[in-house]
Parts: C-alpha cells; structure tokens; sequence
C-alpha cells in the first residue's frame, strides 16, 4: 500500500528550476530583511520623538580660569523635531561633560547652576516667544561672577543660537517683585543691541 511516508520516489527538478528556485527564496529573504529593517528604523524614530544632535552654546564655568566662558557645546535634542528654537532652551540644560576627574563633578554650565532658566514658545501663527526666568537665580560662590555678569553671558548666548532671528522674535523675563531691576535694565538693552554685534556682557 503506497503512502507518501513510504514512497521513495522524487521528481527532481531541471538544473535551470533549481536555480530559479535558489534565487526566489534569495529574493524572499532580501524583502523580508528589508522589511523588518524598515519596521525597526520606523518604530525607532517613533519612541526617540525624533531625536538629534543639536549645537547650541552656554556659558560655561572657566574652572582654573576663573571666568565664564562661552563656548559652542553639543546637546541630545529629543525634541528635534520641534525646529531650531529648541536649541534655545538647550542654552540653560545642565552640562556635566566627560571627565578623568578622580570624583565626580558639579554643573559646569554656569547658567543652570545659577538658576537661570530660557525657554522658547511658538504660537499657532509660528510668532517665538522666549521667557528667561531669573527668579530662582542665585550665584554660587565656586564661580565668581555676579548675577548681572551670568545674566549677561546667557543672553549672549542666546544671541549667538539665534542671531538675526531675536529680531523678529519677543524677549521678555520673569523676575522677582523686587531687588532685580538692574537685571531688567540689562534684558531691555539686549533687546535694542544689534544682533550681528557681540553683546558686552563682562
């Protein structure tokens, strides 16, 4: 009785339907590795909320120079997607940078470690609105400067992310009650500098 366990008998196919057979199952491999290879850059993209490199510049603690420096410094930007403003509030994220320090190490973004705080707001007409916030603003005493001076060099940089934009663009600040007028002064003349030209800030 003949049963397909039991048969020993196999057409074999053509030396060309061999190969043809080779390369189809080539070609199905190739699609699916595609495929999944395309699945998993898509959902990659979804969960970093477009994610990038982004440059912006802070004012940094000079450490054993014993000023603030500014200095273009390089930022992990989750929310890239949102445009180039998002490097404005970059200008006040902590910066704790690599080291061979023994220990480790504080804040070295001086604007961060003082309290300062910049953000950039877009409204439905695409109009930027950026807020700094010097309420919570207290200099400690490792760097050295004074709060108009790391005001100063915050809005520096600022000026140097933004350049000829801060034109068109709203500056304002919330302050305390009082006992930082001369903070405010300070923003108002920024406003009224020309972009193009270094804000003297030291």
């Amino acid at each position: 009785m003949w049963t397909p366990e039991s048969s020993t008998f196999a057409q074999r196919p053509a030396a060309g339907e061999a190969c043809s057979g080779t390369v189809g199952v080539a070609v199905r491999l190739v699609k699916r590795t595609l495929t999944s290879f395309f699945l998993i850059a898509t959902a990659s993209t979804l969960f970093a909320g477009e994610s990038a490199l982004t440059q912006t510049f802070q004012p940094l603690d000079g450490l054993g120079a014993g000023r603030v420096i500014i200095a273009p410094v390089m930022c992990y930007d989750w929310y890239a997607h949102s445009g180039w403003h998002a490097a404005i509030g970059l200008i006040t994220a902590k910066n704790i940078p690599p080291t061979n320090a023994p220990k480790p190490i504080e804040d070295t973004n001086a604007a961060s470690a003082c309290g300062l705080s910049l953000d950039a707001g877009e409204d439905a007409a695409g109009h930027i609105t950026v807020t700094l916030d010097c309420r919570a603003l207290q200099v400690p005493q490792r760097l050295g400067c004074t709060e108009l001076q790391i005001v100063g060099a915050t809005l520096e940089c600022l000026r140097q992310v933004a350049g000829p934009k801060l034109n068109s663009i709203t500056i304002q600040a919330t302050l305390k009650p009082n006992g930082q007028e001369a903070i405010q002064k300070l923003i108002a003349a920024f406003i009224k500098h020309p972009k193009d030209k270094e804000f003297q800030w030291k």
